[in-house]
């Protein structure tokens, strides 16, 4: 039986471990680190899972709008998905991985965009109500010194939880982001439809 060239066979060789380095979402190395951060960006990676638990926020969101209740609010926040890009663009930054850092802000926008559909949606529904009441809706426009805390606190905490405990994920500190991100954006797309004055779009901002 004939053997194969060892040329062929390193080309072969080569051809997978150029898939095998597409397939890596941080810079490599041949160090024990490289493969721990890898390791910790596959995790970071959003599956369906995500954008289906931010389609279920997003309507938790919608309901606590339209019956302006601040309970609501809370589990619209408490609800949502780990938030997993905003901690990978963190990451993606401090080990300087653009690929990574690009794929984690179009998971976050197409997360947003979501909720921002569901707050469109409430926002039809509202002119269907008779004088419904949206006080709760504007305390999350306004951008304040305590939510930058909030805010920045939950971000390094995330992140930092995420990269000496990886398996384990920082649900605490993604609900504090959850509460800073994603609540603002369904209530801009709730003024947006319903023609409620300063949500739209004070809530983007």
């Amino acid at each position: 039986m004939d053997q194969p060239a060892p040329d062929v066979e390193t080309s072969h060789i080569d051809a997978e471990r150029r898939r095998r380095r597409r397939r890596l979402l941080v810079p490599t190395g041949k160090t024990e680190r490289a493969a721990y951060l890898n390791e910790i960006a596959k995790r970071l990676n959003p599956s369906l899972d995500f954008f289906v638990i931010s389609l279920l926020a997003g309507l938790v969101l919608g309901a606590a709008i339209l019956f302006d209740n601040p309970a609501i609010y809370v589990l619209a926040a408490l609800v949502s998905p780990f938030m997993a890009p905003v901690v990978a663009l963190g990451f993606s930054t401090s080990v300087g991985s653009v690929r990574f850092f690009v794929q984690s802000l179009a998971s976050l926008i197409l997360g947003a965009a979501i909720i921002f559909f569901c707050g469109m949606l409430s926002g039809w529904i509202s002119r269907l109500m008779v004088n419904p009441s949206t006080n709760q809706a504007f305390y999350h426009t306004r951008f304040t010194v305590p939510d930058f805390l909030l805010l920045t606190i939950g971000a390094a905490l995330a992140i930092y939880l995420t990269v000496r405990v990886p398996k384990q994920r920082s649900l605490v500190a993604s609900v504090a982001l959850a509460y800073e991100i994603y609540l603002p954006v369904g209530v801009a797309g709730f003024g947006l439809t319903s023609g409620v004055f300063h949500l739209w779009p004070d809530g983007l901002v």
